[in-house]
């Protein structure tokens, strides 16, 4: 991109900036323009999008997916402190979203670096903010030890709970990972099967895991061929392959 178009742009951009930022609805739909076609700034269709969305007056809608928050497949996001910057200092209920978006962003280098240290501080703020996905991953970083090379199995049941406590299928699955595996608590296999129990929404790892415990008579429950069937076919519905084996 030629110099002289991309500090006209970011010019441009300061002032519409300024306008938007004062209720300006001509200036708003520029911004989200600009950040639509890139010009130095984001080349990110949905964030154009949420920028109009905030004008109702003009026939937007005040609905969207955080999932659809970015379009991976149209450029990086070149200014990504800026654009948080831009989105938080407005008011409403998706401050929440929008963290954890970014969160996610840092965590798997989507349109920035992967770095899972920047991934945790959205995580965390988003996680007190009460999102239950946010809380989620905070389980698995600290599980896995991705935040500072060294797993934290503590923090990470603490993070699986809070979620749990929502009803989020991952994190209960993963409560009766760490219950089964001794991690961060003690061995607790009737606790184990009484999460992969909770877990069971069309998680088929969940539904494998009651499955194999009927098969063994373990965590409480006596050897149950039948029932175990019935829990590795729910299983195999969902893809499991392993699962499916298991009953043919």
């Amino acid at each position: 991109m030629d110099a002289g178009v991309l500090q006209n742009d970011r010019a441009a951009m300061a002032w519409y900036l300024k306008a938007a930022e004062q209720g300006d609805s001509e200036a708003q739909r520029k911004v989200g323009f600009m950040y639509h076609y890139g010009g130095g700034f984001v080349l990110d269709r949905e964030f154009r999008g949420i920028i109009q969305k905030r004008v109702p007056e003009h026939g937007y809608a005040p609905q969207h997916s955080f999932n659809e928050f970015c379009d991976y497949g149209h450029g990086a996001i070149h200014d990504c402190s800026a654009v948080l910057r831009w989105y938080l200092s407005k008011p409403g209920d998706l401050r929440p979203l929008v963290l954890y978006r970014f969160g996610y962003l840092h965590e798997v280098g989507l349109g920035v670096p992967q770095n899972y240290k920047e991934a945790t501080v959205y995580y965390l703020k988003a996680a007190e903010l009460e999102h239950v996905v946010a809380q989620s991953r905070l389980g698995y970083l600290y599980e896995k030890g991705l935040r500072v090379q060294q797993q934290d199995y503590s923090t990470s049941m603490y993070w699986y709970s809070q979620a749990a406590g929502y009803g989020d299928v991952y994190a209960e699955l993963s409560i009766g990972i760490l219950y089964a595996n001794c991690r961060g608590v003690e061995q607790d296999i009737c606790k184990s099967l009484e999460w992969y129990r909770r877990a069971d929404r069309g998680n088929a790892v969940a539904q494998h895991s009651v499955g194999f415990f009927y098969e063994m008579g373990r965590g409480g429950v006596a050897m149950d061929s039948a029932k175990a069937t019935v829990w590795y076919q729910r299983a195999a519905n969902q893809g499991d392959v392993i699962a499916k084996k298991s009953i043919d």
